[in-house]
């Protein structure tokens, strides 16, 4: 099954679901993840504040294992 979890910003989706998201990936569920806020692309940022979601975005990658072939983000 394909599942989409959506956040307004990084760690939202590991608050509110994080026990969640990591048991139905052990089940075999093909996880999306996507994420609202879309600061890096905005002016209203400086350079370091989208510097900083961008390591929290591959945090949060890298700890769900979000992949092609286990699940996704968007920004």
């Amino acid at each position: 099954m394909n599942i989409l979890f959506v956040s307004p910003h990084p760690d939202d989706e590991t608050l509110g679901a994080g026990g969640t998201i990591i048991k139905l990936m052990s089940k075999g569920h093909r996880i999306f993840w996507l994420n609202v806020t879309g600061m890096i692309h905005s002016d209203k940022y400086t350079s370091e504040e989208k510097n900083i979601r961008k390591r929290q975005l591959e945090r949060i990658e890298k700890f769900y294992h979000f992949s092609p072939g286990g699940g996704e983000y968007f920004t």
